[in-house]
């Protein structure tokens, strides 16, 4: 029998940041569960897999060796600081639980990307990648390319559902051309800065063509936290082709976010589930639904269109980034354009009627 002493704080710290990575069922059962294990004399690690990634959490522990598994249901039995473990039996104080005889060796079996020669690096920010994320078609579609973002080493971070875009200008450009789609979850609970690496490998031995691994590390607060995995399957749209010249943004304006918030947390109510609809034009913001009743307020600066908008898409904007430059093009059919220092969002505009 092998004794761990492992701060149990400290252990359902690492298990909370893994945990939302990975699915309560799954059609492998393995892949919900986590190791945990003491590394390198005193290194506390968690690592787990999903369908798409692999994750890894560590941070300093105290001294001591040994390896446990837990699946995902049992983490509410871990209590205490010491861990007992003989062969499928694991105990914490009182509560102990069983896994099965082979199940450590069906983990360590499975694969997992290593991205040790990284052809191209940049350093992602945490609320740019959040309008990233958010920009990003989560639900299940046959256009796969809109559940991942682009990155190029151009130094472009790009996302889209079909409905709006957003492109985050990292500016740090690699020597050799390289592009790839990471899955969207793999950013999904960023903090603050993260380094983001791109390595070129060969599909297989006997197929010659390349494909692209990732993997992302950051800190969240005494965690590294590391995801790694291959590039998404599918092709991402001609993006380039969505963002307006400088010379056909003819009209700008400033929104704040504070006279935004005070104006969506009254209408927010009206808005039709689906649409999610708001109209901007005349000077005034309105909402119109046949059921709960309307909403209009001037707005605070000239408005020259009349134009439906999705009012999730800019509140997205607003919470996560604050104000809003808002430039306009020549036609109210043409989309809204919100920037910052070294992002654009684009958002297509909606029908009035």
């Amino acid at each position: 029998m092998a004794t761990m002493t492992i701060n149990n704080k400290k252990l359902q710290e690492g298990l909370k940041i893994i945990k939302p990575f990975l699915a309560t069922k799954n059609s492998i059962a393995i892949l919900s569960h986590i190791k945990v294990s003491i590394e390198d004399g005193n290194i506390l690690t968690l690592k787990a897999q999903n369908s798409t990634m692999s994750i890894m959490v560590e941070c300093e522990a105290d001294a001591g060796e040994g390896a446990f598994l837990v699946p995902l249901e049992k983490i509410g039995l871990l209590k205490s600081d010491t861990i007992e473990v003989d062969g499928i039996n694991v105990k914490s104080g009182e509560m102990k639980y069983v896994v099965g005889e082979k199940a450590m060796q069906l983990f360590d079996d499975l694969k997992s990307v290593e991205v040790e020669n990284p052809d191209y690096k940049i350093v992602v920010e945490e609320k740019q990648m959040k309008l990233v994320y958010r920009s990003a078609e989560h639900k299940s579609t046959s256009n796969r390319f809109i559940h991942g973002f682009l990155v190029k080493s151009n130094g472009d971070v790009v996302s889209t559902d079909g409905k709006r875009l957003a492109l985050y200008k990292t500016r740090i450009t690699g020597e050799n051309a390289i592009e790839a789609i990471i899955p969207i979850d793999a950013v999904k609970n960023l903090t603050g800065k993260g380094l983001l690496s791109l390595q070129k490998r060969d599909k297989s031995e006997n197929d010659r063509r390349t494909t692209v691994d990732f993997k992302l590390e950051y800190y969240n607060k005494d965690f590294l936290v590391t995801i790694c995995g291959a590039e998404a399957e599918g092709s991402f749209p001609p993006y380039e082709y969505v963002i307006p010249a400088e010379e056909k943004l003819i009209h700008e304006v400033k929104w704040l976010k504070s006279d935004w918030s005070d104006k969506y947390k009254v209408f927010k109510a009206l808005l039709d589930k689906k649409l999610k609809k708001v109209i901007l034009g005349n000077g005034r913001i309105y909402v119109k639904n046949l059921t709960k009743g309307s909403y209009e307020e001037a707005l605070p600066f000239a408005y020259p269109f009349k134009q439906g908008l999705n009012a999730d898409f800019l509140n997205d904007w607003f919470s996560i980034m604050g104000d809003a430059q808002i430039e306009l093009q020549e036609r109210e059919s043409d989309s809204l354009v919100i920037s910052t220092g070294n992002v654009k969002y684009i958002i297509m505009p909606m029908s009035v009627n």
